[in-house]
């Protein structure tokens, strides 16, 4: 009983370490994609905007085109705010509404950043088109400005 309780003691003390904790979500994340994918699916280590030195650890491979390859990159990086879930679980073992509430919020907060760091690190997409059509839509809709205009700013498209 002893020896468990120093071996997960151990254990606590490995995970409490970013830097492993990363490494280790890192190796879990490289089986997953090996479980699930063809190695010409992903890459790993890949530079996914041009003029960046940002390297994400993998970045699945979809079909499209940039003005280089015939493929675009979709970066995956696994992250988990540990600490602050952990905030939240234990507001949640002491009901302590407001600090559940708080803690809550954190984590809501943490999760937002971390997207918004790897959007701006790693996301390139493709350009859009200069021009698309939405043969779907009626010539009635051209009188509608309000729903010609997002059609043609948010998607380049031209109703013909």
């Amino acid at each position: 009983m002893q020896t468990l309780a120093q071996d997960v003691g151990g254990l606590k003390r490995v995970l409490s370490n970013v830097k492993t904790r990363g490494n280790i979500g890192e190796i879990q994340l490289s089986m997953l994609l090996e479980q699930i994918l063809a190695p010409e699916q992903y890459e790993a280590n890949v530079h996914t905007r041009k003029g960046s030195d940002a390297v994400v650890e993998f970045a699945v491979k979809l079909p499209g085109r940039d003005d280089v390859r015939e493929f675009v990159y979709l970066p995956i990086d696994a992250k988990f705010p540990k600490d602050v879930y952990e905030q939240l679980l234990d507001a949640y073992d002491h009901a302590d509404t407001q600090a559940i509430e708080a803690a809550g919020k954190l984590l809501e907060t943490t999760i937002k950043k971390m997207a918004k760091d790897i959007s701006d690190k790693y996301l390139a997409p493709p350009p859009p088109p200069t021009s698309a059509s939405c043969s779907c839509l009626s010539k009635e809709s051209m009188r509608r400005s309000y729903a010609v205009l997002p059609c043609w700013k948010n998607y380049s498209a031209t109703i013909k």
